[in-house]
């Protein structure tokens, strides 16, 4: 069955990965999101220059955190870089599924086929492709198209899935991520660039 639409709100920011983890440290002591956003609007935790990109990257920021359990929450903030940035992008791809599937259906069958580089047109061709399927695509503007481009390549870069060269580059993390990660949906492994048999070496 086809989804009625796209989230297409992806025109701000990158991973957050400070933010997150400042947002997240917050919700432990608090346990309530609405107090999360309240506190870190209130006193600019976040360090945003105005206050409509305080509420902004605010909104993003917590939009991809609530997608996470109590016990994804500890392990991101336990947990070592690379797993931390490995568990944010998972967190963007359950907030915007349309990043889900340009990450299994674009970026990892490139890496599985040994192509590497990752080009604009590769978004662009991917969004012309699923605009075929849902016509409130072809709505987007130029100017809109090239903002979630060029946001949807920040976070990719930020969450070490893409070099500055915009090359695919192969992923690491621990088996106590993907053991985390199949407790819920082992089908979120496929958002990252890695073979099966490098997978299970990890396991």
């Amino acid at each position: 069955m086809l989804r009625n639409q796209y989230i297409m709100a992806f025109t701000t920011g990158g991973l957050f990965l400070r933010e997150s983890i400042l947002a997240a440290e917050l919700y432990q002591s608090i346990k309530e999101w609405d107090s999360v956003k309240k506190e870190i609007i209130e006193k600019n935790l976040f360090q945003a220059r105005t206050a409509s990109a305080l509420k902004r990257n605010t909104r993003e920021v917590l939009k991809r955190l609530i997608t996470l359990s109590d016990s994804e929450i500890e392990f991101l903030l336990d947990a070592a870089r690379p797993d931390q940035q490995a568990l944010l992008w998972i967190t963007v791809c359950r907030r915007y599924s349309f990043i889900a599937e340009f990450a299994t259906e674009v970026i990892r069958e490139k890496y599985l086929s040994l192509n590497y580089d990752l080009e604009y047109e590769d978004f662009d061709w991917f969004l012309n492709k699923k605009a075929d399927w849902y016509p409130k695509l072809e709505e987007l503007t130029l100017t809109t198209r090239k903002k979630l481009r060029q946001v949807l390549f920040r976070i990719l870069r930020d969450a070490n899935i893409l070099s500055s060269e915009n090359r695919i580059s192969p992923i690491l993390f621990s088996s106590r991520f993907v053991e985390l990660i199949q407790k819920r949906n082992p089908q979120e492994l496929t958002y990252f660039p890695i073979f099966e048999r490098d997978l299970r070496g990890i396991r």
